[in-house]
C-alpha cells in the first residue's frame, strides 16, 4: 500500500473528526469552530528572504564541515509535525466544546425542572376515585340517591377490583366471596350514601356475572374478571362552592403496542366532594364532550 501524502492524511484526518463528532452528538457548528481554531493555530511560515550577501556561494576552503546526521528517535521525535499538532489541537478544542455543550444542556435542564410547575396532587387521587366508574361506564346522574341498588353494588365491586382490595378476600372455585354488607359500605363510601339496597345476583355483561349467596350472605365476584372498557384520563380539575370539578377523557381501551394510538371516545364531567379524612367521593356525573 503506498504511503499516503500530507494531502490525503489530512483528509483521512477530517473524516475520523466527523464520525467521532457525529458518535458523540456535537452539533456541527461546534466541531467546526474546533477545527478552525486548530487550523489557525498552525501558520504558514513564509520563507525568509535572502539577502545578496546570503547568495553569495561561500568558497569551498570556507565551508564549515559538515555534521554527521543523526536519525535517532529522540531528535526524530523533537522535529515539529504541522498535520500532527493540528490533529492534537482540534481533538483539544472539540472536547473543550463537548464539554461546554454538555454544560450548557444540564442548565437548561436544570432551569426547566425549578421552572415547571408541580402537578396538582388531587389529579392522582380523583383519577383513582372516578376509575371504578370509567370502568363500567356509569350513566349520568345528578344525586347518588338515583342510582339503582345494582348500580351502586357494580361500582363497589369494581372499586374492590382496581384498587387491589379484591384479593384479600377468599377464593372458592375461582371466584371471590365478598361478604355483601362490606360491598354496601365501599358502595356508600364511594358515593357518600348511607343506603341499604336490596341483594341479589348482578349479570354485569354476557362473560361477567356477580352471583349473590344469599345462605352466606356474601357476592361471588370472579378472582380475575377481564374487560375491556374505557381508559380514564383526568384532564383538568376546577374548584366549585360545591367541590370540584373533574374534565375526565374517556378513551378507547387498546393493546400495549397501539397505546400511543388511543381513540378518544367521549368526555366526561365528574363533580367529586373530599371529606375530612381525605377520602373523595363522587356526587354527579355527565357527558360533556
Amino acid at each position: 500500500m503506498a504511503p499516503m501524502d500530507e494531502q490525503e492524511l489530512q483528509a483521512f484526518l477530517d473524516q475520523v473528526m466527523h464520525e467521532t463528532a457525529a458518535e458523540n452528538h456535537v452539533p456541527d457548528a461546534v466541531l467546526d469552530d474546533a477545527m478552525r481554531a486548530a487550523g489557525a493555530e498552525q501558520p504558514e511560515q513564509e520563507e525568509p528572504t535572502a539577502s545578496p550577501e546570503e547568495t553569495q556561494q561561500p568558497e569551498p576552503s570556507d565551508l564549515p564541515a559538515e555534521k554527521p546526521q543523526s536519525d535517532s528517535p529522540a531528535e526524530t521525535e523533537k522535529k515539529p509535525h504541522p498535520v500532527r499538532d493540528a490533529v492534537v489541537g482540534v481533538i483539544l478544542v472539540l472536547f473543550a466544546g463537548l464539554g461546554l455543550y454538555t454544560a450548557v444542556r444540564a442548565g437548561i435542564s436544570l432551569v426547566q425542572r425549578m421552572t415547571a410547575q408541580p402537578a396538582d396532587p388531587r389529579i392522582a387521587q380523583v383519577q383513582e376515585c372516578i376509575l371504578p366508574l370509567a370502568v363500567m361506564d356509569m350513566p349520568e346522574f345528578d344525586d347518588p340517591g338515583a342510582l339503582s341498588d345494582d348500580q351502586l353494588l357494580t361500582a363497589a365491586v369494581w372499586s374492590a377490583v382496581t384498587s387491589g382490595r379484591l384479593g384479600s378476600y377468599p377464593e372458592n372455585l375461582g371466584m371471590r366471596v365478598i361478604p355483601a354488607s362490606e360491598l354496601t359500605e365501599i358502595g356508600n363510601q364511594l358515593f357518600g350514601t348511607a343506603r341499604s339496597p336490596q341483594y341479589q345476583s348482578i349479570g354485569f355483561s354476557g362473560d361477567i356475572r356477580f352471583y349473590y349467596d344469599k345462605e352466606q350472605q356474601s357476592y361471588l365476584v370472579p378472582a380475575d374478571p377481564r374487560l375491556f372498557t374505557y381508559v380514564p384520563t383526568v384532564t383538568a380539575l376546577h374548584d366549585t362552592d360545591s367541590g370540584v370539578t373533574a374534565e375526565v377523557a374517556y378513551y378507547a381501551e387498546e393493546p400495549v403496542w397501539q397505546a400511543e394510538q388511543r381513540e378518544l371516545i367521549k368526555t366526561m364531567e365528574f363533580t367529586v366532594t373530599q371529606t375530612d379524612s381525605g377520602a373523595w367521593q363522587v356526587r354527579a356525573l355527565r357527558q360533556i364532550g
